[in-house]
């Protein structure tokens, strides 16, 4: 990403680019709403057209995440934002907290886009979850694309939703509308994850048949060793990767 100081370099550089204000106002006539994005789902399709079959291979991932609960009035559209609102399929009084992102990558291409959202209270509803997947992965079939993997975050109703279609690790993927998808565990995630339980759970290894113990303790005492020298084992390190949430 770059910032707007950036931007407002190259159109002062004499590249014919638009002001700032118009891609804003352009922008917010393309997701005017909760749900798939009609608009995005054609410039895709479009994009299709031009790709070779094994470059329309793609993982559509689900990104939840922790909104602030507020009401917003949108004078133009005469409408009060802020409510839980998942479109035809949920919607409610109740004021939102939870936002989930839809979004295709390409698998042999480097590129991706976001496709659509929709806001919750809490974690969606499995039903509707499974019900906004299945339409996203119809519609993605329907204008080109094969859906080889769905990349899940860890909220707990992805999960639920995983486990009740039946996924194992002998057979880990779904099947909608003829397309088999792959399950794919966000992997930063899981990294995530294994450090959380690496700080407070020792991690018992094997190395030519001599048991050994790694535990967090070792890696604080090597940052507290080694930050203290000018040329360091491990420089990259700082303060922040010991004090990052959970």
């Amino acid at each position: 990403s770059r910032s707007t100081s950036a931007y407002s370099v190259l159109r002062s550089s004499g590249f014919l680019l638009p002001h700032p204000t118009t891609l804003c106002r352009q922008y917010s006539k393309v997701m005017r709403s909760v749900g798939i994005c009609p608009v995005l789902m054609d410039m895709l399709k479009i994009r299709a057209l031009t790709l070779q079959d094994p470059e329309k291979s793609i993982t559509f991932a689900l990104d939840g995440m922790t909104l602030t609960q507020a009401l917003e009035y949108n004078k133009n559209s005469d409408e009060v934002s802020g409510f839980v609102n998942c479109g035809k399929y949920d919607q409610s009084p109740t004021v939102a907290n939870q936002g989930i992102l839809l979004m295709v990558r390409g698998l042999t291409l480097k590129w991706k886009q976001i496709i659509g959202f929709f806001i919750s209270k809490h974690n969606l509803n499995t039903s509707v979850l499974g019900q906004i997947i299945s339409d996203a992965v119809s519609e993605l079939k329907k204008i080109g694309f094969y859906v080889d993997g769905i990349v899940m975050d860890q909220e707990s109703s992805q999960w639920k939703w995983v486990g009740s279609m039946g996924v194992l690790p002998d057979t880990p993927w779904v099947v909608h509308s003829q397309v088999k998808s792959f399950i794919i565990p966000d992997p930063p995630h899981l990294i995530k994850n294994l450090r959380n339980n690496f700080m407070d759970k020792d991690i018992a290894f094997t190395i030519d048949g001599v048991n050994m113990t790694a535990k967090w303790f070792y890696v604080e005492m090597l940052y507290s060793i080694d930050s203290g020298y000018p040329i360091q084992a491990v420089p990259r390190w700082t303060e922040e990767h010991f004090t990052l949430p959970r």
